[in-house]
């Protein structure tokens, strides 16, 4: 049991015990919306990477239906976590496991809103992160929303086409 292991139940048994207390039934989508909350208070890092790296964990098993309604406050919370603890390793890692879970989650419309764009942004720029665990992490995110048949056709399209502009960019700065 490493320190991040119990940071991590802790927050795992925090969420239930709130849920179990307004009267809810523990669910994913219970737990989500939890953790959700818990991340819209400011926490130190510690608490934020284990909150994180639950929500990573529990989003996987959220309907679609639900990840596709609640998308835009959703990717504002994650944005701005990231943004917040752009030096966190962990933050960063499991955050990026979130954004790939809500991007491959959506429908073709999402793809019209800043958001959407702000989040293929901030998977593209991990991609050349220094830290090899991040970077290895968002290449693995984009690479399974561009070479599966994870996204709508459109979808699919805009993340490539982000993407080659991004690596153009990317070389004319070298």
């Amino acid at each position: 049991s490493s320190p991040e292991g119990k940071a991590r139940l802790a927050v795992l048994m925090a969420i239930r015990q709130a849920i179990v207390e307004r009267g809810g039934t523990p669910s994913c989508a219970a737990y989500a919306a939890g953790l959700m909350s818990s991340l819209s208070q400011q926490h130190d890092e510690e608490t934020t990477a284990a909150v994180v790296y639950v929500l990573s964990h529990v989003l996987q098993n959220v309907s679609q239906t639900v990840l596709r309604s609640k998308f835009i406050g959703i990717a504002d919370l994650l944005l701005s976590t990231m943004q917040y603890h752009d030096g966190s390793a962990s933050v960063a890692r499991h955050g990026l496991h979130c954004v790939h879970l809500i991007i491959a989650a959506q429908e073709v419309e999402a793809w019209r809103t800043p958001q959407m764009g702000q989040l293929t942004e901030i998977l593209l720029s991990h991609a050349v992160d220094p830290r090899p665990k991040v970077r290895k992490a968002a290449q693995g995110f984009v690479m399974s929303l561009i070479g599966q048949d994870v996204l709508p056709g459109e979808a699919k399209a805009a993340v490539e086409s982000k993407a080659l502009s991004f690596c153009a960019s990317t070389f004319k700065a070298c």
